[in-house]
């Protein structure tokens, strides 16, 4: 899981709580444009902090070329892209890669992305909070893999 430019502590810490409650192996945060590992991290993530691994990267971009040399796919979540979370398969090694909350995955890094996927929705505004966004992401990540068999 990465995350890119997120900012809000708050918003971390409640990431990286649903990170380790959905089994998510590890977290990769930027070092410049987002949010450090602080006690108000610590105490919004219930403790998660201290059961997940967490890396800081120079360069998400190079992080990414890297992991997918390893095998891995980089799957980034963004409101305009065409394809949704629940008509991909999540049944292949990936990274899933959330944005900020100001404008959600750098178009960079979107570029080092094998697929954008949206999560659906019917109301007027147009995304979710970056939290929420993650959580649904995850959530789809663990039905798929252990209860849609």
């Amino acid at each position: 899981m990465a995350f890119d430019s997120v900012q809000d502590p708050q918003n971390l810490g409640a990431m990286i709580r649903s990170a380790h409650l959905f089994g998510v192996h590890g977290v990769i945060l930027p070092r410049d444009r987002s949010a450090s590992v602080t006690p108000v991290v610590a105490k919004a993530s219930a403790g998660a902090v201290e059961h997940t691994m967490i890396a800081r990267v120079t360069n998400l971009t190079n992080t990414f070329k890297a992991l997918k040399k390893e095998g891995a796919w980089i799957i980034g979540a963004s409101p305009e892209a065409k394809q949704d979370i629940y008509s991909f398969k999540f049944d292949l090694d990936l990274v899933l890669v959330v944005g900020g909350e100001e404008e959600g995955i750098r178009s960079l890094v979107k570029k080092e992305c094998d697929h954008l996927l949206s999560i659906p929705i019917r109301g007027k505004i147009s995304s979710f909070n970056t939290s929420v966004a993650c959580a649904i992401f995850l959530s789809e990540v663990l039905r798929q893999r252990y209860y849609a068999k």
